[in-house]
């Protein structure tokens, strides 16, 4: 399964799950990609909590 997730500045962020995580890539307005990350399932949960209780502050 494979989200994507479109930024203010026109480029895209793709989650996709693993096995045993998510696989996230940031990729910027021409297509390029310029970030790569691969997370585990509870690494990835605790980078969305921060970043929901960082929005929600």
């Amino acid at each position: 399964m494979m989200q994507t997730l479109m930024t203010m500045d026109g480029g895209r962020i793709q989650v996709t799950r693993l096995l045993v995580g998510l696989d996230m890539n940031v990729i910027n307005a021409d297509g390029e990609t310029i970030a790569t990350v691969a997370l585990n399932d509870p690494e990835a949960w605790t980078l969305f909590r921060a970043l929901g209780e960082e929005l929600n502050a």
